[in-house]
């Protein structure tokens, strides 16, 4: 019997782009492997242009970073940004503002409308670890939280039940070693500040004092995790600066970087840095300006009060 020779080799290239343009993108990889000829109408950037769009369901008016073509934008979307869903999650009853998660890994916590803090532990399944109902300290909504640096502490950010144009809000820090216990809660207005972390101990919060018609005054206040002292001589919370606001405006959001200790201190000069103390432990805080150690030094020192503020 005769054999009949295949004509698909013989396929013009408009006919084979258009059947390839029914396939997904797993077919249409595994058709490139046919041959030469497949493998270049595979890589055709109008059928992964299509192929994106289908698939990551983005604006056609939005085009690929420059010099990159659909196949490498698909590629760098797929192979970089993760994607996979591993569960879901309905433990809250309300949107979900926020998502944070620890240094270490092992574990999550998320805010919501509902008013309810809830800490995971991140292993499949992810199963909660603890959660506090904010609502019971008059709280609206959870709205921001943030692992300290040793993940020992959390600090939780909401806001107050009020008046529709009430901008109070509150600061929480938890435990995450004695059961979730509540360490300290701090004014924080207006609550879009959120506050964060300064030093592992440490956190910064916002107030709001307004001067005169569209101005005001703003503050960050620095504050210790936990309202328990060892001695009434050490401060629990601080002033470290004052902005003066004019049209209405304010601080809205603070954040910290990593930086060295005494940074800013050290270039103006190192004559009243403690090299002892430098060379006997292994300080790593975020400084800026300065440590939460050396306001305290100052502080306890007897001479007149030192002004952090900038005014």
């Amino acid at each position: 019997m005769e054999q009949v020779e295949s004509m698909w080799p013989y396929i013009p290239q408009p006919v084979l782009y258009n059947i390839f343009s029914y396939l997904n993108y797993k077919d249409l990889i595994r058709a490139g492997e046919v041959c030469h000829l497949w493998y270049i109408a595979s890589r055709d950037d109008f059928l992964w242009k299509r192929i994106f769009f289908q698939n990551f369901k983005i604006e056609r008016s939005v085009p690929p970073i420059s010099g990159k073509t659909w196949l490498e934008e698909f590629k760098r979307l797929c192979y970089h940004i993760p994607i996979v869903q591993t569960e879901t999650l309905t433990d809250h009853m309300h949107q979900v503002l926020h998502v944070s998660f620890s240094h270490n890994g092992k574990y999550f916590a998320t805010c919501s409308k509902d008013g309810y803090i809830l800490v995971w532990n991140s292993t499949y399944p992810a199963r909660i670890k603890y959660f506090k109902d904010m609502k019971k300290f008059c709280w609206k909504y959870t709205q921001y939280s943030q692992f300290n640096e040793s993940d020992t502490l959390l600090l939780v950010s909401g806001v107050h039940f009020g008046s529709p144009h009430s901008t109070s809000g509150e600061i929480a820090v938890f435990s995450l070693q004695a059961g979730f216990e509540l360490q300290c809660r701090v004014v924080n207005k207006p609550y879009d500040i959120f506050g964060t972390w300064y030093s592992d101990q440490h956190l910064l919060s916002g107030d709001l004092r307004w001067l005169a018609h569209l101005v005001s005054t703003s503050f960050l206040w620095l504050n210790k995790a936990s309202q328990e002292t060892s001695s009434e001589h050490v401060p629990i919370t601080q002033n470290l600066f004052r902005f003066y606001n004019r049209n209405a405006s304010s601080i809205r959001a603070i954040m910290v970087s990593n930086c060295l200790p005494n940074s800013e201190r050290a270039a103006g000069g190192s004559e009243d840095l403690n090299d002892e103390i430098l060379l006997k432990e292994n300080i790593v805080e975020h400084g800026n300006p300065v440590s939460h150690r050396d306001i305290n030094v100052l502080t306890n020192q007897p001479t007149t009060t030192r002004n952090q503020g900038i005014c």
